[in-house]
């Protein structure tokens, strides 16, 4: 029997566990990484696989109820435990110490970029020579075909799993201001340029000439909060594109209430190619009058 080729592993750990609408962006850019490197990759559908034949693993979980794989538990106090690199939400969004949150969110954010291995590999978006630069990776967007070509063989519609195929996915800001207690975001700020449009938005095309991925999903925390020489010409380039887009996170209302710059948002947001609803967010019972206000 021949030796399996060693390869690294990504485990997306709330698609093994509770199963997820969306893709992990996270992997999707490690895997992008690995790929401009020549480096094989795969991402382990099976929670209780050998996990013998990888080098690394990299286990990512955004939600804290997920329940981690098997694989991973089995993995604990044996050699096996040092190949895996975990990170994600899911590992401290319900600490309740304020400086013990903040020192795991920030290691979290930036451990892949201050990784060991993936330093000594070759950066092929700008920003630096070696290493991963999130912000400018580049998605590898067919990462879960494997994935979904499993479940539309089990009989579930291919359809079902647009979300995988379907988008071009990003942030184009970062950070909020609104220190919501149950948020991720409840200590930063402020809102910050994170990624250019044209470093996740992906041209590949079928048979036809037509875009594999239509559409855009930005993931941005609180786009319209940011400054205006920031959200405005962003707004413009996505209006641009032409292309179907919409924010997934929730826009905030209270900016189209409260800013002085509200009517210009709303008649920007009016004449573009929304990709279906508006979603707003509101999180709070106060703003009910606030929000009361948008609506009469």
């Amino acid at each position: 029997m021949s030796k399996k080729q060693e390869i690294i592993g990504l485990i997306d750990a709330d698609l093994l566990d509770n199963g997820t609408r969306h893709p992990n962006l996270v992997l999707l850019k490690l895997a992008g990484f690995f790929q401009d490197n020549g480096i094989p990759f795969e991402l382990i559908l099976d929670p209780q696989a050998n996990t013998l034949h990888y080098t690394r693993i990299y286990l990512s979980c955004v939600f804290t109820f997920t329940k981690l794989p098997e694989l991973y538990i089995r993995s604990k106090g044996t050699p096996e435990e040092k190949k895996f690199k975990c990170g994600g939400t899911g590992f401290y969004a319900n600490e309740v110490s304020v400086m013990e949150y903040r020192r795991k969110r920030e290691q979290d954010m930036n451990q892949l970029e201050h990784d060991e291995f993936l330093n000594t590999l070759r950066n092929f978006h700008g920003g630096k020579e070696y290493g991963i630069s999130m912000s400018r990776q580049m998605p590898y967007y067919h990462l879960y075909d494997q994935f979904i070509n499993q479940q539309v063989k089990k009989g579930f519609k291919r359809e079902k799993f647009k979300d995988y195929q379907k988008y071009s996915i990003g942030f184009l800001t970062r950070g909020c201001v609104r220190h919501c207690p149950f948020c991720v975001n409840k200590l930063e700020n402020c809102i910050l340029p994170y990624s250019k449009l044209q470093w996740f938005l992906d041209d590949e095309k079928d048979k036809n000439g037509k875009l594999v991925r239509p559409y855009i999903y930005l993931w941005d925390d609180n786009f319209l909060a940011s400054d205006p020489s920031i959200w405005r010409p962003l707004l413009k380039q996505l209006i641009e594109t032409k292309r179907p887009f919409q924010f997934r996170q929730g826009l905030d209302e209270r900016m189209l209430a409260e800013s002085p710059y509200g009517e210009e948002m709303a008649e920007m947001l009016s004449r573009s190619r929304y990709h279906g609803d508006f979603i707003f967010a509101f999180d709070n019972w106060k703003l009910f009058p606030t929000l009361l206000k948008i609506h009469t």
